[in-house]
């Protein structure tokens, strides 16, 4: 899922669109996205353009915009919030990076998975050694 990542990105600087490198953006940065896009880094959608994206390619897509979200409290459903590894399917639109690396909503998955697979191996590997 790491490489769903693109390695390059259209930002804003210096008041004119820039071709950076995915690694080298930061919070702050404004990001320009279109259909096809990998979402980078988690984004806060600051205007919309008809954005269906789709987080695993699934069939099912889900329509975001830049409006002010007034739903349930799970943050996962905000309509104006674009995560890490989001496949851009239409439309588009024009964010604010608040995250990046492992301080994305991915990124913390991946690292909670590592936590658990480095528990089991030290309890398989404590086991092993009482019997």
């Amino acid at each position: 899922m790491i490489n769903r990542i693109s390695r390059t990105t259209q930002v804003m600087r210096d008041c004119e669109p820039q071709q950076l490198l995915t690694r080298d953006l930061t919070i702050g940065d404004v990001v320009l996205l279109k259909a096809g896009d990998i979402v980078p880094a988690d984004v806060k959608l600051l205007k919309s353009n008809d954005l269906e994206c789709s987080l695993l390619g699934e069939e099912d897509t889900v329509k975001k915009s830049a409006t002010n979200y007034t739903g349930k409290n799970n943050n996962l459903d905000y309509a104006n919030i674009l995560y890490a590894g989001t496949i851009i399917l239409s439309g588009s639109g024009i964010g604010v990076i608040f995250a990046t690396g492992k301080e994305t909503v991915f990124g913390k998955v991946v690292q909670n998975l590592s936590k658990i697979n480095l528990e089991n191996h030290l309890f398989n590997f404590s086991m092993k050694k009482l019997t």
